[in-house]
């Protein structure tokens, strides 16, 4: 097995939502679902072995949509924002933020559903410590969460179609059909404004030194597991 420091060990953003979870028990530092994400790191990290990812629909969107939903966001906005491609690192934990100045962390909705439902409450829940990691590295005060509702490309709508015709043939056979169903993934009838969701989150030092404490516990746990 390999040798690994895990007293230094860096986090990602995007795991930090993970591991901030609260405890049941306030005897313990560490959630459950921190425990599991841990678990992962720590076989990977020890072995060389990742975890079969399984990629769902809203997960390959995203990635595939990348870059459409920061020009929806140019367009909606009336801005130029410039795609970082950059890592950046401290102590703690590394990443790369969408775009840094200003800083921004773009979501990709997969349907209008699922944008219909975003809000404050869902989209600081789900992703502040994300954020806050961002603006940790970046030393910016503020960051915003913007949700886009991007159009599916072709290819990802021919597979919905491929994928939903043995229960509803009438979207091969009809056009009207064709077109109705073609009006969940296509999204070019609401206006710009209409289809971005932003909401800012402000910089907490308090937040970070929780990050901190919360970061230190999980590189001890990796440490202890790795003694067994």
């Amino acid at each position: 097995m390999n040798q690994i420091d895990f007293s230094t060990y860096k986090f990602r953003p995007s795991q930090m939502d993970a591991l901030m979870k609260s405890p049941r028990s306030k005897t313990e530092t560490i959630s459950a679902t921190a425990k599991e994400y841990l678990n992962k790191i720590w076989v990977t990290e020890m072995t060389g072995r990742t975890e079969d990812r399984i990629v769902t629909r809203p997960m390959e969107k995203g990635i595939i949509c990348e870059s459409d939903s920061l020009d929806l966001v140019q367009k909606a906005t009336g801005q130029v924002y410039f795609k970082n491609q950059q890592k950046i690192s401290n102590e703690f934990i590394e990443g790369t933020p969408d775009v840094v100045s200003p800083l921004l962390d773009i979501k990709t909705s997969y349907s209008i559903f699922s944008y219909a439902k975003v809000d404050y409450d869902y989209a600081v829940s789900t992703y502040k410590y994300q954020l806050l990691s961002y603006m940790w590295l970046t030393g910016q005060k503020t960051g915003d969460l913007i949700f886009c509702l991007t159009n599916s490309t072709e290819e990802m709508i021919a597979e919905e179609m491929e994928r939903n015709r043995f229960k509803n043939p009438e979207i091969m056979e009809s056009d009207e059909a064709t077109e109705e169903f073609r009006k969940n993934f296509i999204f070019n009838d609401i206006p710009l404004d209409q289809r971005i969701k932003r909401f800012t989150v402000e910089y907490s030092e308090e937040e970070i030194e929780l990050m901190k404490e919360k970061i230190s516990a999980c590189r001890t746990w990796l440490i202890n597991k790795s003694r067994l």
